[in-house]
């Protein structure tokens, strides 16, 4: 897993198996943008090809940190590099979690970068895409994914 910032967009990149020490930190980084920033914050997940299903534990707290993480953002969008079955359930997580937790939240899954973040936009203008987009494709690079 890599945590990027920029602005008020937080970017997490998934890969491989997530643990409680993931789930966490990145809830922990969250945090510490929002009180930085004092904005409401833009979450990107970006799972990529490698990302797995997380175990029952670490779904238990992603749904936990969920509940916390909603309340410091005002959108949070996913975007997908996932394959398959894999994808299949990892979308279903998601959907399970933004059902349960989003409080009139816009949150979403998407098939680019690109859409991600043109989405997001929709709802905080001030965020600056190519920086955004640049960030991400710099932190997936640095963890070996596509």
């Amino acid at each position: 897993m890599k945590i990027v910032a920029v602005g008020s967009v937080l970017i997490t990149i998934w890969d491989g198996d997530p643990s409680l020490e993931d789930v966490n930190v990145s809830l922990d980084a969250s945090i510490a943008l929002h009180a930085r920033t004092g904005r409401p914050l833009t979450l990107i997940g970006i799972l990529t090809e490698t990302a797995k299903m997380p175990n029952n534990m670490v779904r238990q707290q992603m749904l936990q940190n969920w509940e916390k993480l909603m309340k410091l953002a005002s959108n949070m969008r996913y975007v997908s590099f996932t394959s398959g079955f894999t994808s299949a359930r990892l979308i279903s997580l998601l959907v399970s979690a933004f059902a349960l937790t989003q409080h009139g939240k816009h949150v979403s899954v998407h098939r680019t970068i690109a859409e991600a973040i043109r989405e997001a936009r929709l709802i905080d203008p001030t965020i600056d895409a190519v920086a955004v987009e640049a960030a991400i494709k710099t932190a997936m690079k640095q963890s070996g994914s596509k």
